[in-house]
């Protein structure tokens, strides 16, 4: 079980995460996502030259009441489509 104030993020498919955060409204959701977007876009790998740089497409909503657990994905994966249908390494939080 989470604990107050902690994160868990899992790899759900090929270029797909997840991120389970506790105790976090709407706004701070939203800060946490960006941070990470952010994060991605200004890391980067020695692959070679150049380096490598990604960028990240996020899709971050609150749990409600009526979830389940193939709800949550697909809400999430929603959101996730409008970031990268809106251009990419942005953040869509709902």
């Amino acid at each position: 079980m989470l604990q107050s104030d902690q994160a868990i993020e899992v790899r759900w498919g090929g270029e797909e995460f997840l991120v389970l955060a506790t105790d976090v409204d709407a706004l701070t959701l939203g800060d946490l996502a960006e941070r990470y977007r952010i994060l991605i876009a200004e890391s980067s790998v020695a692959a070679g030259l150049p380096r490598v740089s990604v960028t990240a497409s996020i899709g971050a909503m609150v749990l409600i009441h009526a979830d389940n657990a193939n709800s949550v994905i697909r809400r999430a994966d929603e959101l996730m489509y409008q970031s990268k249908h809106s251009g990419g390494d942005r953040t869509t939080a709902g």
